[in-house]
């Protein structure tokens, strides 16, 4: 299991506990000459992600990298295929060799009527891997009646092991699909103090106390809860790590190499949709951001 560098902040004010807004440009290139630095060689992106491809374009070096093809809602089958042409066209300027895998990034393109042309279309580009970013385990079910992805992106956190417990992530790797975990540490909510929690989410409060009491008693930090779950589950092939500075990704980077601390993950898990997924959340804000996710 291999960390990714997340870049939806490169490129847009994103997440619900960001309170610096957009990364500056200058600390995006400290940023990837830190992860280039620390041996983390993959990136992930997206058209959606605002000016991020633009912010990347030039600083890639050997970077691997993910992007994803924007929402094709509303569009004829048209206007949808030229769509993802064009889409994984300008990424492909953008982003350079170093592209290796695009992902729809909306799940229901794959479940409209004319999903088989829309995926044909995006495999005609000539990238090696092709993929979806999904939410929910019925999405993964519906599309795996249709196609196996190379790659899915998902979420997969301490409080949201839908996933995990639905058996969604052992049928991927079962099928040899490469598994990428997001939103790992819930858009910052699993880092922040209880009393900081934005209102939309300070229903988490208790669980995120839970987890705080969790690491002091094994002498370990939320940070280092948060990463060892994903390496546990076993069906993770990439974590996808968003940060808005070179600090936070060399702690990121230091949590990562440390001993998996003994505790309960499985007491963390969140059943309610509600509580766990960013677009449910009640906050116009993050709303407009949704389609980041």
């Amino acid at each position: 299991m291999r960390l990714s560098l997340g870049t939806a902040q490169f490129g847009l004010a994103y997440g619900i506990t960001n309170q610096a807004g957009q990364v500056p440009a200058q600390t995006v290139k400290g940023i990837l000459e830190t992860a280039a630095d620390k041996g983390i060689g993959h990136i992930d992106t997206a058209a959606a992600y605002g000016s991020a491809e633009t912010v990347l374009a030039g600083q890639l070096g050997a970077f691997e990298v993910t992007s994803k093809i924007p929402s094709l809602e509303g569009l004829t089958p048209e206007a949808a295929r030229a769509k993802v042409a064009s889409s994984i066209e300008e990424s492909k300027v953008k982003l350079g060799p170093g592209l290796t895998t695009i992902l729809f990034h909306s799940a229901a393109d794959l479940l409209r009527p004319d999903w088989q042309s829309l995926w044909e279309t995006a495999a005609a580009q000539g990238l090696p891997k092709l993929g979806v970013s999904v939410y929910t385990g019925d999405e993964v079910s519906a599309i795996l009646g249709r196609v196996t992805p190379d790659v899915v992106q998902l979420p997969l956190n301490l409080l949201d092991q839908r996933l995990l417990d639905d058996g969604t992530l052992s049928q991927l790797k079962g099928l040899g699909c490469e598994v990428e975990a997001r939103s790992v540490f819930l858009q910052g909510v699993l880092l922040s103090a209880p009393a900081a929690l934005p209102s939309a989410v300070q229903t988490l409060a208790p669980h995120i106390t839970a987890i705080r009491s969790a690491a002091a008693s094994a002498e370990a930090s939320v940070l280092d809860l948060c990463l060892s779950f994903l390496k546990l589950t076993g069906f993770v092939d990439r974590a996808v790590v968003g940060v808005t500075t070179v600090d936070e990704l060399i702690a990121i980077h230091e949590s990562w190499q440390r001993p998996i601390p003994a505790v309960p993950y499985q007491n963390f898990r969140v059943s309610e949709p509600h509580l766990v997924d960013p677009r449910l959340w009640r906050d116009t804000r993050q709303q407009n951001l949704k389609l980041a996710s």
